[in-house]
């Protein structure tokens, strides 16, 4: 019982942050702050933010996240 009860309150913290992420009422990923308030000004629409957001991520995961992995042997 006590692990569906940490399931639920996991699923629903998840839940909340990926809402107020949604609604640009939280910012995640650090790389997307200065550009947060082009956004929000109408300059930029949320797929050329999103591809940024990507184009960030994905080369955080390629020089970060490999090496790290192959260096401790995770995989």
């Amino acid at each position: 019982m006590d692990l569906y009860i940490q399931i639920i309150v996991v699923a629903c913290l998840t839940g909340m942050t990926s809402l107020l992420a949604h609604r640009s009422a939280a910012v995640f990923h650090d790389g997307i702050r200065p550009i947060l308030p082009q956004l929000i000004e109408g300059y930029m629409n949320r797929r050329e933010a999103g591809s940024i957001a990507f184009g960030l991520s994905i080369g955080f995961v390629a020089s970060v996240g490999i090496s790290f992995t192959l260096k401790t042997g995770l995989l």
